[in-house]
């Protein structure tokens, strides 16, 4: 592989460390300063940004191949951007919340460091070999901050609560998917990961459909959410078919799936009782 840069990298390079992405190898030094006018800290609330900085680990891995591939690459920028400020807050936040020692806290330690790392490799060259890394800089924390989410959702001990995770990892997985395809697109192997994903997110929604915490309001969403995975699974059926237009719809439905997701968490977390 060579070493030198194309014209996208440097372009690439450039913007990613425009961003001026802070890093940390611990959650004290994330937390110094605490956001201000922050949301409700409840369990199910925290549960909600345990799960999403999960997925918003797998969105930046997703958005990195996106712009390398030239797939809306402004668009990927503005994702990789945003996720950063989702994750570097929630973990502020999640610290307010939880015990100075204990499971909780070395829970939230450990993703907190792999985090760190995910945000190092945007400070790097942009190169396919970069990539690889940077999806094994995901996948690490992805597991790490569904340990976090587990434990999160354990000490509660409630329905709503493990409803709550359950539909938080749907975000996690949908971005799995679109991650994977888009990986696929730039030559990394990502193994059974997106056949994974698919299966394990058709199963989880039949069990949210079926929860009695369901309302009608999320019964609602849940049933847009069917809709838009189905343009996702054309999107990545479609893996050497026109891969331009594909690659387009993939990022386009996760990004959609998640909205929508997002709103069925916060269902079933202001379930959760303190």
């Amino acid at each position: 592989m060579s070493s030198s840069l194309n014209r996208r990298e440097v372009l690439v390079f450039g913007a990613l460390s425009a961003i001026g992405f802070v890093t940390s190898t611990s959650v004290s030094a994330q937390t110094r300063k605490p956001a201000a006018a922050a949301p409700r800290n409840t369990p199910g609330t925290n549960i909600d940004r345990a799960g999403r900085s999960q997925t918003d680990g797998n969105r930046m891995a997703r958005s990195y191949a996106q712009v390398l591939l030239g797939v809306e690459p402004d668009v990927g920028l503005r994702a990789i951007t945003e996720s950063t400020r989702n994750v570097d807050a929630s973990f502020q936040t999640i610290e307010l919340a939880v015990p100075a020692t204990g499971p909780l806290r070395q829970s939230l330690k450990l993703a907190a460091d792999d985090w760190a790392e995910v945000k190092r490799h945007f400070l790097r060259q942009p190169t396919r070999g970069g990539l690889y890394a940077m999806y094994v800089a995901s996948e690490r924390f992805s597991e790490s901050a569904a340990g976090l989410t587990r434990a999160l959702t354990e000490s509660s001990r409630q329905p709503a609560a493990a409803l709550t995770s359950t539909a938080a990892m749907q975000r996690t997985r949908v971005m799995q998917i679109a991650r994977g395809y888009l990986l696929q697109q730039a030559g990394v192997d990502v193994g059974q990961g997106v056949r994974i994903a698919r299966t394990s997110f058709d199963a989880a929604h039949t069990s949210l459909e079926k929860a009695a915490e369901t309302t009608p309001a999320i019964r609602a969403q849940l049933d847009a959410v069917k809709i838009q995975f189905g343009y996702l699974a054309t999107a990545v059926d479609q893996r050497n078919v026109d891969a331009a237009k594909f690659s387009v719809a993939a990022v386009s439905a996760s990004e959609r799936i998640v909205e929508l997701m997002d709103d069925v968490v916060r269902g079933y977390a202001v379930q959760v009782t303190a």
